[in-house]
């Protein structure tokens, strides 16, 4: 359980990479099958290519885990 001032919500900010680590994709798709429906999961992962001079020493910029909605963090308040 994340509890406030512990945990940050995104991953490291200043980053153009395109990459996003398995546990995150397989994190992200369990909350959209749950969430939202299996129909809007599709039935592979995008992945994208990093350009030529992209800072991709870090992984891309996303929720540190996607059941931490802002609903969710509010009543931690």
């Amino acid at each position: 359980m994340w509890h406030r001032g512990y945990g940050g919500l995104i991953t490291y900010m200043r980053t153009d990479s395109p990459r996003v680590s398995p546990d995150a994709i397989t994190g992200a798709r369990e909350w959209i099958s749950k969430t939202l429906g299996a129909h809007y999961l599709p039935a592979t992962p995008n992945v994208y290519k990093g350009k030529k001079d992209a800072q991709d020493a870090h992984e891309a910029i996303r929720p540190t885990d996607a059941s931490r909605t802002p609903s969710r963090l509010r009543a931690i308040d």
